[in-house]
């Protein structure tokens, strides 16, 4: 992976002193109105036992657009697939606005991360997503339970209130 990492970074041209890891934080907003986050694992090399969005993918070579770049929009799709058994046809968009759009960057100083956080909604209810994750290949960081939190701005107030252990930005991506 500490490989992989430098090939985007040379591939990207961020100076390697500036990250070793590359990933895509996606918030997931269902049909019936719910945001999903999880509690990643325990076991989980950055961030165990916290609180964070549904799916956290690392970006791989594979994730890239006609012209060889890297697509964090790839690597969400992609991680949507791996951890919570989602394919392409679940992903819908609404009111105009794309199944999956990024919205922020950010840097993790504390362990020399770059994250691009995304917003994806899916047809599927809260509880169908929960049974299309039993079937996921990818559970090892977030084998927690998923927490579900009404879509609004008084769900998210009271989930943040809440007194969870989060991840470091993890409010920056209830934007």
């Amino acid at each position: 992976d500490v490989v992989l990492a430098t090939m985007l970074r040379l591939r990207l041209g961020t100076p390697p002193e500036l990250s070793h890891s590359l990933g895509v934080n996606v918030t997931l907003e269902t049909a019936d109105g719910k945001f999903l986050w999880s509690r990643r694992s325990a076991a989980a090399h950055i961030d165990g036992g916290m609180l964070a969005p549904a799916v956290n993918e690392g970006a791989s070579t594979i994730d890239v657009d006609a012209l060889g770049r890297w697509d964090p929009v790839a690597t969400a799709v992609r991680g949507l697939a791996e951890e919570l058994g989602l394919g392409p046809e679940d992903l819908v968009g609404r009111g105009g606005s794309p199944a999956v759009r990024v919205h922020s960057v950010i840097s993790q100083v504390a362990n020399g991360g770059i994250s691009v956080l995304a917003h994806a909604t899916t047809r599927l209810t809260a509880g169908e997503v929960e049974r299309a994750r039993a079937g996921a290949p990818d559970r090892a960081e977030a084998d927690g339970d998923l927490v579900v939190v009404e879509a609004s701005m008084p769900g998210l107030q009271a989930m943040l209130r809440r007194g969870d252990a989060w991840v470091g930005w993890g409010p920056a991506a209830l934007l």
